[in-house]
């Protein structure tokens, strides 16, 4: 593995290592890790709300990420890890959708999806716009292969193209990550859909001044204008 530069060049940072503490190192609090174990202790806290399915579910991916062979994912288990992990938190949600009452419990779930996805997906643009910058001259930014880099890793390469039905540049990437309402993974959709959770869980006919409810309305009004 290939040693990298910080964004301090005078930090010089190891490849396999910074892959280990954002996977499997028990001593990062950030690492999917203790992500997945952190998860797994909500849930044992509120066995008596959830469902046996999403339990076992969440279970088995706990077991299958503290198991994981950590010299194999250093070496040559990065793709598999990933798959893993992907995989499983999709079983997750589909647990959740399915066997969950619709209630304030699911809302409150489904707002944290949702906020969440709105930050990784804006941490994710960040930094494949900086990539795009630094690899392109003035030129050749706007078709930068990073633009499809970018779709390809938020997992909406085929639904861009099939709407936009022309070559990824920055302009109709951007617009689509970011405004499109329809794309599931853009940060508009995200947006409604934590906006339309708050509702469900305050309930309030008109939402007070500074409340979460009020915050999260006007930056959808924003977005949507």
């Amino acid at each position: 593995m290939a040693n990298i530069m910080a964004k301090d060049e005078s930090i010089i940072l190891d490849e396999s290592q910074v892959l280990y503490d954002i996977g499997l190192n028990p001593d990062e609090y950030f690492s999917i890790l203790n992500t997945v174990k952190n998860a797994r202790e909500n849930a044992n806290g509120a066995r008596d709300v959830i469902s046996t399915e999403f339990y076992e579910a969440l279970n088995k991916f706990y077991h299958s990420v503290s198991n994981y062979d950590v010299e194999f994912y250093k070496t040559k288990g990065l793709f598999d890890f990933t798959v893993l992990i992907i995989e499983s938190t999709a079983i997750l949600r589909e647990k959740i959708r399915g066997t969950l009452f619709h209630d304030e419990i699911y809302a409150i779930i489904m707002l944290g999806i949702s906020v969440e996805r709105a930050i990784q997906v804006s941490h994710i643009i960040e930094n494949k716009y900086l990539d795009a910058t630094h690899e392109s001259n003035i030129n050749e930014f706007d078709k930068s292969y990073e633009w499809t880099t970018l779709l390809k890793c938020i997992e909406s390469h085929d639904m861009m193209r099939r709407h936009y039905k022309r070559t990824p540049d920055a302009g109709n990437v951007l617009e689509f990550l970011i405004l499109h309402p329809d794309c599931p993974r853009s940060i508009m959709n995200s947006i409604n859909r934590a906006h339309r959770h708050i509702e469900e869980i305050s309930q309030e006919k008109l939402p007070s001044r500074g409340s979460a409810e009020y915050l999260v309305g006007r930056i959808q009004a924003k977005y949507a204008y």
